[in-house]
This record gives C-alpha cells, sequence and structure tokens, in this order.
C-alpha cells in the first residue's frame, strides 16, 4: 500500500470512530491504527531505500562516464604518438588526434550531462512524492488538531 493510502486510511480511521461523550476526543481502535502505522513504518525506510538506491546507480554512471572518457582519451593520446613518431604524417596525426581528444571530451561531457539529467529527475519524483506524503502528515495532523479543539 502506497504512503499516501496508508495516511488516508489513518485518517479515515479517525474520522469514522466514535467520539467521546461530552469532549472532542475519540476512541480509535488501536489494533487498525497500530496495523496502519506498522505499514507506514515499512513503507518509507523502502521508499528511502530506493532513493539511495537512485544515487548509487547515477554514481555508476557517472563512474562509468569518467572511466570511458579517460579510456578513449588515452586512445586518442597512444594513437596521436604513434602518428608522431612517423615523420610522414606528423601533421595528420596531430589533427587526428585532436579531433579524437575533442570528440572524446564532447561524449564524456555528453554522458555526465545525461546521468545528471537523470539523477535530477529522480531526486526530483523523490522530492515530489516525500513532499506529498509530509503534505498529507500534515493536513492529517491540522484535521486532528481542528477536531481536539472543536
Amino acid at each position: 500500500m502506497a504512503m499516501n493510502e496508508i495516511l488516508d486510511s489513518i485518517e479515515q480511521l479517525i474520522l469514522d470512530s466514535n467520539r467521546v461523550p461530552l469532549t472532542n476526543k475519540r476512541m480509535v481502535d488501536e489494533d487498525d491504527l497500530v496495523r496502519l502505522l506498522d505499514q507506514l513504518r515499512n513503507d518509507f525506510p523502502r521508499e528511502i531505500q530506493e532513493a539511495t538506491g537512485l544515487m548509487k546507480e547515477r554514481q555508476r554512471i557517472l563512474d562509468s562516464a569518467n572511466k570511458e572518457s579517460k579510456e578513449i582519451i588515452d586512445q586518442a593520446k597512444n594513437y596521436a604518438n604513434k602518428l608522431i613518431n612517423e615523420h610522414a604524417i606528423v601533421k595528420q596525426a596531430t589533427e587526428q588526434a585532436e579531433v579524437i581528444l575533442e570528440r572524446a571530451k564532447k561524449n564524456a561531457a555528453d554522458l555526465k550531462a545525461d546521468s545528471l539529467n537523470y539523477a535530477d529527475d529522480v531526486f526530483q519524483h523523490v522530492i515530489a512524492n516525500v513532499s506529498n506524503v509530509l503534505e498529507s502528515v500534515t493536513k492529517s495532523h491540522e484535521h486532528i488538531k481542528q477536531k481536539k479543539n472543536s
């Protein structure tokens, strides 16, 4: 059950509970409330684990992009050195090495930008979910406070 659904169930449990005569208090079924709170406790760590997993995936993508860019740069340097050692094509080797190096830098920058965009999207999704949960909890709390004060 999603966290919002659990919070809605808790709110409904409170609203459906019988009032204590001559007070603003309600009698809530303890077993039902504890069951819903246990579900909430079980789901919240899962949301955090998902966010942690996404952060690890982002780091893996960044590490992979860095490794690939280093390999491409090393290949470009090796290729440039080989061409430089050949007298007849020194100028051509320099130009090709620069092209390869620029391509490697562009590929690395593109991979890094893509991974950062992906991570940003994931964080925005997690923030939205956590914000929704916080908003729901706040509304429930305000509702309970209103019921308590009325």
